[in-house]
């Protein structure tokens, strides 16, 4: 369901890019179905063939990092990401826009006990998601609350 609103009309350029969330979902390849979802809504995705932060084109963007430090990985990524240090720049998920996101989507049964710091961080910054399914959807090129 959230991926048809999504989804890119037929003839349009792929242009807008949807970031999924959460970024890891613990040690497991959860959200490789991310590579799957994409086939589908055919709008790129920040992230490589195994689909977790360390593979996305954002990881030293310090919005995704601090979208990515709430989520939960292997112990050795965490350590090699340094997450918990986002860098210079501000963390605020509206930056993500200026790379080429337009979609934040929020899978909570990907990772039960990340989705609520997600959806609140997102919250504070956003508003309220739209549900669509069994997902959260915020769109960055909508009209700020």
């Amino acid at each position: 369901a959230w991926a048809a609103a999504v989804a890119r009309p037929p003839g349009e350029s792929l242009g807008d890019a949807v970031l999924d969330l959460p970024t890891d979902a613990g040690p497991t390849m959860a959200t490789s179905r991310y590579l799957f979802w994409q086939a589908f809504h055919g709008r790129p995705i920040p992230y490589g063939p195994d689909a977790r932060a360390s593979t996305s084109a954002l990881v030293n963007d310090p919005a995704f990092r601090a979208l990515a430090a709430l989520c939960r990985r292997r112990a050795d990524e965490d350590r090699r990401l340094a997450l918990w240090s986002p860098g210079p720049g501000g963390t605020d998920p509206r930056r993500l826009r200026a790379r080429g996101i337009r979609w934040i989507v929020l899978h909570p049964d990907l990772d039960p006990e990340a989705a609520p710091r997600l959806r609140a961080a997102l919250e504070a910054n956003l508003g309220p998601g739209r549900a669509v399914g069994d997902a959260l959807l915020w769109d960055l090129a909508a009209p700020e609350r």
